[in-house]
């Protein structure tokens, strides 16, 4: 490629030379261009081991381009300076290929080496030695030379491994010649190609295949003779072809005891289902083998039988029951965000399934879905079930159908709640285990009454001293299990001997009370608790010392 003449009109993508180079070990060479303006004017792919490909990657904008072209084997670098010469053709220029289909046939069932088709190119005037061809695209196929005309050289296209239309019908391929014919007074590329296809057409012989067909049909015992059962569907597996077919059941012990539409598949019973009951019994299968063959026209016939296609499927008698349908998850849980559009999906969380089931068959088999409202102020159409109807098994999803009341800052269980006071006091009796009053606390939730919104529950959640006070839930009083005892070795304890008074700590309880709505909704409160004692100088006193002090704070918050 020292000196190349390319007309201007060659297209960025087009195949423009075959670079060859030679070593004297069997050792793969590298082809390359130097330098920013080589890379964006040419892309180079290696062919073989020994040659690489050269397409133009860009337009042709200047008239003359001086490029520089290795070659490498890892160690050693040749480098050639080459230069193109842009030309402007008169008119179209002219391709060396002179007999060529865009499109060639093969049938599915060829046998190998099998002719596809020809190709013919114009010889090249200075050269003696033949075109060749190369073929590209898939090694389903091969191309090979062929004598032909004076000043032309022609290659025979064929097939050298099996082709299945069912899998891939369409091959994309490129013929590609060297040393052919070009007007080298504007072009003197040493290679061309062309893009065809091979198309690959349908042969009988893939069985029909069955669609749809059921593993088990149930029978109630109440059907009537002459029901209809099922439809048995099947199609030919040669899509393009496409052929009729005709159904009929395999002879065994319970096929006369059914009917099949060699047409239409209606597959229907010719007795009654208690008639069924009393010859095979309730619950115990049964097979029947069902034929689905091919009509082969007349004038194909001496190419081969019909083909057939057979399939088993189970029957089992049931007794005449509607039984409830059962959900996938008994608590469904999913969540929207408040800026929906109308129809967007409810999201499930991982653990709810969205499925509903019914084990029975035909009429008492169908199911319809509703959403009901829970609360008496919600919008009836707010949310809406999709799909509302079935049969045996729904997989259903919960859609956005207004906007209306959409809104999380005035939805349900929104007000807040808080307790009544904002710390309570008790004082215990000297036996460690009552108060002097019922330490009751209490919390108030403004939401709607007797819902699961304000419906308040209390636990101690800290200082719970020794483990020995409880709470009611429900109510809030608290109260001791076993009396208190109290660890008088203390600092504390010695400095009020020394005063003649004995020392007890406060205990500081921390409650919680909380509803059962979403969102969940709570609020805390401390509870100090001090030790009723006598003074060693007469008067009865209350007195206490910080044994352990909790500093918190009255929070009223919510989680979700």
């Amino acid at each position: 490629m020292r000196v190349l003449m390319l007309p201007k009109t060659v297209k960025p993508g087009t195949l423009i030379y075959r670079l060859k180079g030679s070593h004297p070990d069997s050792i793969p060479l590298t082809f390359g261009v130097k330098g920013p303006i080589g890379r964006k004017l040419l892309d180079i792919k290696p062919a073989d081991f020994r040659s690489a490909d050269v397409y133009l990657r860009s337009i042709l904008e200047e008239n003359d381009y001086n490029l520089t072209i290795f070659v490498t084997d890892g160690n050693q670098t040749t480098e050639v300076d080459s230069r193109i010469i842009v030309t402007e053709p008169e008119g179209p220029v002219s391709s060396p290929f002179i007999d060529f289909q865009s499109i060639y046939f093969i049938n599915e069932n060829s046998p190998h080496n099998s002719t596809i088709g020809f190709v013919m190119a114009k010889d090249k005037q200075s050269s003696n030695l033949p075109v060749m061809f190369e073929l590209r695209g898939s090694d389903n196929f091969a191309i090979r030379y062929i004598f032909g005309p004076k000043g032309s050289s022609k290659a025979m296209i064929f097939l050298v491994k099996d082709v299945d239309y069912e899998r891939r019908n369409i091959y994309p391929m490129t013929i590609i010649v060297t040393n052919a014919w070009t007007n080298e007074t504007i072009d003197t590329r040493n290679i061309a190609s062309v893009d065809v296809l091979i198309v690959v057409r349908d042969a009988e012989d893939t069985p029909p295949s069955f669609v749809n067909l059921p593993s088990v049909v149930q029978i109630s015992e109440d059907a009537e003779t002459g029901s209809i059962l099922d439809t048995i569907t099947a199609q030919d597996g040669d899509v393009e072809i496409n052929r009729k077919i005709v159904y009929s059941l395999v002879k065994n012990p319970f096929s006369n005891y059914f009917s099949l539409n060699k047409t239409t598949g209606q597959l229907a019973v010719k007795v009654s289902g208690l008639e069924l009951k009393a010859i095979v019994g309730l619950n115990n299968p049964f097979m029947l083998t069902i034929n689905a063959t091919e009509i082969v026209p007349e004038e194909e016939m001496e190419i081969g039988l019909p083909i057939t296609t057979k399939a088993s499927i189970a029957f089992v008698i049931v007794a005449n029951q509607n039984r409830p349908p059962t959900f996938a998850t008994n608590n469904l849980k999913g969540f929207i965000e408040e800026n929906s559009p109308v129809m967007a999906a409810i999201r499930w969380f991982n653990y709810s399934i969205p499925r509903v089931n019914d084990p029975d068959s035909g009429l008492n088999g169908t199911m319809d879905l509703m959403l009901t409202p829970i609360d008496s102020d919600q919008h009836n159409n707010m949310f809406i079930i999709q799909p509302n109807w079935g049969l045996r098994e729904i997989t259903f999803s919960i859609l956005l159908g207004s906007v209306i009341s959409l809104d999380y800052e005035t939805g349900p269980n929104q007000i807040q709640f808080k307790f009544v006071q904002s710390r309570y006091d008790a004082v215990l009796n000297p036996d460690g285990l009552t108060f002097t009053q019922p330490l009751l606390v209490k919390a108030i939730d403004a939401d709607e009454p007797d819902t699961v919104n304000s419906q308040v529950v209390y636990e101690i959640i800290d200082g719970n001293y020794q483990g020995k006070f409880i709470i009611n839930n429900s109510t809030g009083l608290i109260s001791i299990t076993r009396p208190l005892t109290f660890n008088e070795n203390n600092r504390e304890s010695r400095l009020a001997e020394e005063f003649k008074i004995q020392a007890f700590p406060t205990i500081v309880l921390k409650v919680r009370a909380h509803d059962q709505g979403v969102p969940y909704r709570f609020s805390t409160v401390e509870v100090f608790v001090h030790h009723k004692v006598k003074s060693f100088f007469g008067p009865v006193n209350t007195f206490s010392t910080n044994f352990n002090i909790f500093f918190y704070s009255s929070v009223t918050g919510f989680s979700q």
